[in-house]
């Protein structure tokens, strides 16, 4: 099967964005806007520019045209509509994952994984005051081991001065270990922790009457 046809086959006819409510300006559709956008996470460039420059050619090459043809135009459009796009793709994927069939269920149960990690991101001051922690350094922790190297650090900090708190994002992921495709996802501030994130998901998410959960091996 083709790449357009799997994107086809996945997104269907768009039914799924049947009740949102668009602006009466809105120039582009969400298949088609959605299409672009995977393709742009593809892409191997190491520029966003330039990774989307080749989305929206191969968009020409596949359906003959792609929903945006500007990089801000396209920007614009993930950043006011992401938050609603994104749990109607999810359920559409988890869909999709049943149709699969295969793997899906081992012995009556759909075996989840879940696993957390730190992912840095650009110090900018956006993601500073989202994704660092407001109480960084004076946790208990934190103080007693100041406390305790307090000469040390004096010497070290006069020649190596202390870097900033870098921002980085927490991502907790539950992952379908037989089809090996994401499930849910929570992001965080770095303080964030697994276990609250999967707390929540487990209990705010879709999920069958039979399940079964597991923490990933660390890689």
């Amino acid at each position: 099967m083709s790449l357009s046809a799997r994107l086809d086959w996945f997104l269907g006819d768009g039914s799924i964005f049947a009740k949102v409510k668009f602006h009466g300006n809105t120039r582009w559709l969400p298949t088609p806007l959605v299409k672009l956008a995977l393709l742009w996470a593809w892409s191997p460039c190491k520029h966003l520019t330039d990774a989307f420059a080749e989305a929206v050619g191969c968009c020409d090459k596949l359906w003959g045209s792609a929903a945006l043809s500007t990089y801000q135009g396209f920007l614009g459009a993930l950043t006011e509509w992401t938050a609603t796009f994104m749990p109607l793709l999810r359920l559409l994927l988890q869909q999709r994952m049943r149709e699969i069939g295969g793997f899906f269920e081992i012995a009556g149960f759909v075996p989840i994984g879940v696993d957390g990690s730190r992912s840095s991101a650009p110090s900018t001051k956006a993601n500073e005051a989202e994704l660092c922690a407001k109480n960084y350094g004076q946790g208990s922790t934190a103080r007693y081991r100041k406390k305790k190297s307090k000469g040390l650090r004096r010497k070290r900090n006069k020649a190596n001065p202390p870097r900033p708190q870098e921002p980085q994002a927490w991502i907790t992921l539950m992952w379908h270990l037989g089809l090996r495709l994401p499930w849910l996802w929570r992001l965080g501030p770095s303080n964030s922790n697994e276990r609250t994130h999967a707390l929540q998901m487990i209990e705010n998410g879709e999920f069958l009457e039979k399940r079964c959960f597991s923490r990933m091996p660390a890689s």
